[in-house]
């Protein structure tokens, strides 16, 4: 049995081979660990377009040119005197407020924010996902407004919405729907009893049913055999 070796020149083939396969797998796992995970509070955008995600579950997408450098944007969680309004009418904020800043800057490309929610929001909406959305914060007119990009995905529960301003204050909000009217129930009307009138029987008397003749003729026979039966007795005496 020949055992395979190897020569010096078959393996000067393989080697750069190997080598560059190598290289090039740490580039992309390093590339792809630099564009996608960030840190908690603080992620940077590169120019040639790339997503970072926040701890809480938050990501931003950008496309390759949306901007002329990185963009660094500082994401910041919300809660209780930092939320800057209470939800409109019929509706209440959801499981995250949060802010994000980019320091002003405006993209030429729209950017996708993807923003995560909850089981616990989709049952303060009514136990429906359509009534769970995203709303941003309008400095000017101090309300939350309706987010109406936000593309919803019930399967992984996270709503990415597109803007080219990535500074602003989001929420998720939740919005069960409208009371049913209650139903007007339809008033019982009770029968008043109706008593039959007896209806007399018409005139002419009795009528004498065929069951009668018959038992009439039977009990006629029965005499007239009994008095012949009475009558021979007495003849033979």
């Amino acid at each position: 049995m020949r055992t395979p070796s190897f020569s010096r020149q078959s393996i000067g083939r393989i080697g750069p081979r190997l080598l560059l396969s190598l290289t090039l797998a740490l580039t992309l796992l390093f590339a792809t660990a630099s564009s996608v995970f960030a840190d908690g509070h603080e992620g940077t955008l590169p120019a040639s377009g790339g997503t970072v995600e926040f701890a809480s579950g938050v990501s931003i997408k950008t496309l390759d040119g949306a901007s002329s450098s990185d963009v660094t944007v500082t994401f910041e969680a919300l809660e209780g005197d930092a939320v800057p309004g209470d939800a409109p009418e019929g509706s209440s904020l959801g499981s995250l407020v949060f802010s994000l800043d980019a320091g002003g800057t405006v993209l030429s490309q729209l950017a996708e924010i993807t923003i995560p929610y909850t089981a616990a929001d989709v049952e303060a909406a009514g136990g429906r996902d359509d009534r769970v959305s995203v709303y941003r914060w309008s400095p000017v007119s101090g309300t939350w407004n309706e987010v109406l990009s936000g593309i919803q995905d019930i399967i992984y529960k996270t709503i990415t919405v597109s803007d080219t301003a990535l500074d602003g204050t989001y929420a998720i909000v939740n919005t069960p729907p409208a009371d049913a009217p209650e139903a007007t129930p339809t008033p019982t009307v009770e029968a008043t009893p109706v008593t039959p009138e007896a209806t007399p029987p018409p005139t002419g008397g009795i009528g004498v049913s065929n069951s009668l003749m018959m038992g009439l003729a039977l009990l006629g026979m029965l005499f007239l055999v009994s008095g012949g039966y009475v009558l021979a007795r007495s003849r033979t005496r």
